[in-house]
């Protein structure tokens, strides 16, 4: 037998300075979304919420959702795991929020440093883009990448 645990996340609205986001993990065993609005401008959860569609347990996953409340004012930054895990996690929490969560926010900075990254290249700006490069986070693609082959990457990105 072949099982499948997916987690999806979607752009859902951006007006003005804050985007919202939907992340949803699903398996055999779980339907679980949430929705996080985040700042644009300071990187900071403006809101959270979420839902339980199928959970293993009726009575007891969904008390752990009054924990998504207090993620409003956690910044997208260095230790954004632990501290997504320290709100939501323990007894009366569940991991997969902080999955999810981490899922949501991790993809709300790439479109946010990317689309900060095309403007820098437009106007010229390759400093301003090397800094935005090193805050879309460490990995083989940006080390090895050459200094013009973001640009390209960014003209070429796909919906």
């Amino acid at each position: 037998m072949i099982r499948q645990r997916t987690i999806s996340v979607t752009l859902t609205d951006q007006s003005g300075d804050v985007m919202t986001l939907q992340g949803r993990l699903e398996d055999p065993f779980h339907d679980i979304s949430i929705s996080l609005a985040i700042d644009r401008r300071t990187l900071k959860i403006v809101s959270a919420s979420g839902g339980m569609g199928r959970i293993p347990y009726a009575e007891g996953c969904p008390q752990s959702l009054p924990g998504l409340a207090p993620l409003a004012g956690v910044q997208i930054a260095d230790g954004l795991s632990r501290r997504l895990r320290d709100i939501t996690g323990g007894s009366m929490g569940c991991p997969y929020l902080s999955e999810i969560a981490e899922q949501v926010c991790r993809f709300a900075l790439v479109l946010i440093k990317s689309d900060e990254a095309r403007a820098a290249v437009a106007q010229g700006d390759r400093e301003r883009f090397r800094a935005l490069r090193r805050q879309m986070g460490v990995c083989a693609g940006h080390t090895l990448a050459g200094e013009d082959d973001l640009p390209q990457w960014l003209s070429e990105e796909r919906p």
